[in-house]
């Protein structure tokens, strides 16, 4: 920990990103976050996560990663209920942390009612807040269909309708 405080004390930076697996999980974020916001001064973001552990001291933003709304699909996708991811991210938005959000489109799956839930959710929050769709790669020995661009494009339209600023990405 103190060689990379020392690595990132001699850099030029203006925000501090933190990604890979889940973030939040790691026993040295908070004081990672501690350093970064007090002692090199610079903007605190958690690149990707679930939201399990939001929100946290020194964090500035926070990109959250929804997998389903309704807790059953929530379940099947990641055997955990969605009911706190939901409570963590409306908590972090609360407590004044600047939220995005994102969501994979798997057509059939987590498809439009998924998504609208999603979307209603964070619009009854902020309509400001960002929303990104990633179209989903098939994953060899899954069931789901990679989204067409006609369907994709669809999608954005659907969640403009909720929030101001939608992106996407579709390989």
């Amino acid at each position: 920990l103190e060689e990379i405080k020392a690595t990132l004390l001699a850099l030029d930076l203006q925000q501090l990103n933190f990604m890979g697996g889940e973030p939040t999980s790691c026993p040295d974020l908070p004081e990672m976050l501690r350093f970064g916001k007090h002692e090199l001064g610079v903007r605190t973001m958690l690149g990707h996560t679930t939201a399990w552990r939001l929100p946290l001291e020194n964090l500035d933003a926070a990109n959250v990663s929804l997998k389903a709304f309704s807790n059953e699909k929530h379940l099947e996708y990641t055997g955990k209920p969605a009911e706190p991811a939901y409570a963590n991210f409306r908590r972090g938005f609360e407590a004044g942390i600047e939220m995005k959000a994102s969501c994979v489109y798997i057509p059939g799956f987590i498809d439009r009612e998924e998504i609208r839930g999603m979307l209603e959710y964070l619009a009854g929050l902020s309509p400001a807040i960002p929303f990104h769709i990633m179209g989903y790669i098939p994953i060899p020995g899954t069931p789901w269909q990679r989204p067409t661009d006609d369907q994709m494009r669809e999608m954005v339209e659907f969640a403009k309708g909720y929030l101001e600023t939608v992106t996407f990405s579709h390989l």
